[in-house]
């Protein structure tokens, strides 16, 4: 059995090949040829974590793995996401390999939203906008510029200073990373505002091309974006994936923790 650090996971997989190896694996998961049950997970209730174990076999690839992932949110001097995989062998069980999980959890949520990107965006869109600072929104950014068709990725963020900071490191590496004043301003750069429908007063509503929303739950920042970006008449869920957390006994549904990871295109 084989043993990858972090730095070994990203030394050896390929970006270019992710977006594609991505898609494959969702069509198939689509189509009813995985094996996927829903994610189990155990709660810390003192330091608010939480361990997470998934576990796949995808036939056509030959994969069969598991991972567990802990996502302890009060983290301040490392990551809160933290994730571990091992590969086995699909026709006798061996163990094949034991990975860290952590880069490859981080990019490959960015690789569902390049391929959204790719498969929703108009085709004479040009530019992107990130929103965010955190693991995700770098991630984003990685992938992103490795598409092809856009000349330009706007970074927007609450923090001014941590947006400068994040364009600034990739501006060395050359890609067309720059920073948007605001998040209104990001968006509508390059998008047409236009006057919400369901409001009196003018807003910050822009008609953009497509929007992937990834959030801790299904009405936070995935419903904002989308109902910011178009109104709920004039967008549409392509795709919609949850995974329930386990809860304590007689916790209220509320500390019931639920994953989505959204994808609209408009119109």
């Amino acid at each position: 059995m084989i043993v990858l650090s972090r730095d070994d996971v990203r030394s050896v997989l390929d970006l270019d090949r992710l977006v594609d190896a991505l898609a494959d694996a969702m069509t198939d998961l689509s189509a009813g040829r995985t094996s996927m049950p829903p994610r189990g997970s155990v709660m810390v209730p003192e330091r608010h974590g939480m361990l997470f174990a998934m576990s796949a076999f995808l036939p056509s690839s030959g994969v069969l793995a598991t991972k567990l992932v802990s996502l302890f949110p009060l983290n301040t001097d490392r990551p809160t996401h933290q994730a571990v995989i091992c590969c086995f062998d699909p026709a006798d069980g061996r163990p094949l390999a034991l990975m860290d999980g952590t880069y490859i959890t981080a990019i490959r949520t960015a690789a569902g939203s390049a391929l959204a990107t790719r498969l929703l965006a108009r085709r004479n869109a040009r530019i992107a906008c990130v929103i965010g600072t955190g693991v995700q929104a770098h991630a984003h950014v990685t992938l992103l510029a490795r598409q092809p068709g856009l000349d330009r990725i706007r970074v927007a963020g609450r923090d001014a200073a941590k947006v400068a900071r994040l364009v600034d490191e990739f501006a060395e590496l050359g890609l067309p990373v720059e920073a948007a004043p605001s998040i209104e301003e990001g968006v509508r750069t390059h998008t047409a505002p236009r006057r919400s429908k369901f409001s009196k007063t003018r807003s910050w509503r822009v008609r953009a091309s497509a929007c992937t929303a990834v959030s801790s739950s299904e009405s936070s920042s995935s419903k904002f974006l989308a109902s910011r970006f178009c109104g709920r008449a004039a967008f549409a869920p392509t795709e919609s994936r949850m995974r329930c957390g386990a809860r304590l006994p007689g916790a209220p549904c509320w500390q019931r923790r639920c994953f989505w990871q959204h994808c609209y295109r408009f119109w």
